[in-house]
């Protein structure tokens, strides 16, 4: 298991193909707000804003204000993606180039 990164070994939580998602985690920016993350299997290797149509949900991440710093979930079996996963923030509350999906 390791994470999605770029070329230059940054996180990038998109990825074209077929592969096997074992997990995902996301810093929090602001204990003070809720935060959301979700991931999605969609070809189209970038960043989705919230309001465009999503093709198929595999996680949604909330979590509550004055409670959770880091949203992550590791699944106990390993979702396979058909086309390639693509990361949402949903709130606008979690730090860039922290949000990590780990694959296998």
């Amino acid at each position: 298991m390791y994470p999605i990164t770029c070329y230059a070994g940054y996180a990038l939580p998109i990825k074209a193909g077929r592969f096997k998602i074992c997990g995902i985690s996301a810093a929090v920016n602001s204990t003070a707000a809720a935060s959301r993350i979700t991931i999605v299997d969609n070809g189209s290797n970038t960043i989705v804003a919230e309001n465009q149509a999503l093709k198929t949900v595999l996680a949604d991440l909330k979590g509550l204000a004055n409670t959770d710093g880091v949203l992550t979930e590791m699944f106990a079996e390993p979702i396979r993606v058909r086309n390639g996963v693509t990361v949402t923030d949903g709130s606008g509350n979690t730090l860039a180039g922290r949000n990590f999906v780990y694959i296998k």
